[in-house]
């Protein structure tokens, strides 16, 4: 490739991410990323390899990238999203809920809602955990388990609140 143009080497990258070669996405964007000219170029790259990372589960080198592209695309819920995944494998859930209620708050996607509908579940949020699955319900997402985990959340959150003390 001519070293001038950057964008062919951010698409190679996302042709190999697509493609499970996350090594070699890592490769084209480290060797592309200088010669990107603007801001959304850059914060796609970032997220690109940043989402490269995680697969290789090289968790620093990942939330580095996904974190500086959050940045540059605040409005990307595919960069909350993808920092949402790399917090649940860490054991971050309190990370891991905020990342994936902004993932959701942008756009209230299918694969968010089911990762932030865990979440909250864990962290015993389970108002939230109710009102997300059921908006996953209503749009008719049935799998992974949605109604079994909405109505677990449901009688959690009913328990906590009748183990209450009356005042």
């Amino acid at each position: 490739l001519s070293p001038e143009f950057g964008g062919a080497y951010l698409q190679l990258a996302r042709v190999a991410k697509t493609r499970g070669h996350n090594e070699k996405a890592v490769e084209w964007i480290n060797q592309g990323f200088a010669r990107l000219a603007d801001k959304d170029s850059k914060a796609l790259a970032l997220k690109i390899r940043g989402g490269a990372y995680l697969k290789l589960k090289k968790y620093g080198e990942a939330e580095k990238d996904l974190l500086e592209a959050s940045k540059s695309a605040p409005g990307d819920d595919g960069i909350y999203l993808l920092l949402g995944s790399l917090y649940q494998d860490r054991k971050q859930e309190e990370k891991a809920f905020e990342a994936l209620n902004k993932s959701y708050t942008l756009k209230a996607t299918k694969e968010a809602g089911l990762m932030l509908l865990d979440v909250s579940s864990g962290l015993g949020r389970y108002e939230q955990a109710v009102k997300v699955g059921q908006a996953l319900v209503d749009k008719g997402v049935k799998e992974n388990g949605v109604l079994l985990k909405l109505g677990q959340a449901y009688l959690a959150g009913n328990l906590s609140r009748s183990e209450q003390p009356c005042v």
